[in-house]
């Protein structure tokens, strides 16, 4: 078996597939919402394919985490799924009862482009996105196609 690589270059193509939330945080409120259904409703009736929106959305969060750029990516399943959250320490909702809270549910796979090597470290070290704790956001990379 070979060693993962801990030192990664500039400019460096790879493979990947990563399991996401594909969720935006709205408003005052800081509500989370699917992040094709609030591209939808600023387009106002024209259609979008949900996939686009989830790359779209991949590509702004790796731009936003730093580390490597999109170069191309797909959807390659998706589902509706629940996950349970504990309310917040503070709210209402004291006695931190459990919620189940539906979102989307996507696999996008594609390449990525490492732009810089240290924070590139950092993103898989901590994975992607905000519900890493719910078992998204691992980056699992392969030698680039092609």
């Amino acid at each position: 078996m070979r060693p993962f690589p801990t030192q990664w270059a500039v400019g460096h193509t790879l493979g990947f597939e990563v399991r996401v939330r594909p969720i935006i945080r709205e408003g005052k409120t800081g509500r989370e919402r699917d992040a094709f259904l609030a591209a939808v409703e600023k387009a106002q009736g024209s259609a979008l394919d949900r996939g686009e929106v989830y790359v779209r959305w991949l590509r702004d969060l790796l731009a936003r985490q730093g580390g490597a750029e999109l170069v191309d990516a797909r959807m390659t399943r998706y589902q509706q799924l629940g996950v349970t959250r504990r309310g917040q320490k503070g709210s209402a909702d004291e006695a931190r009862h459990s919620r189940l809270v539906n979102g989307p549910d996507a696999v996008l796979a594609g390449q990525l482009r490492v732009t810089n090597p240290e924070a590139f470290a950092q993103l898989l070290a901590n994975g992607l996105g905000r519900h890493r704790a719910f078992g998204f956001g691992l980056l699992l990379l392969r030698p680039a196609r092609g």
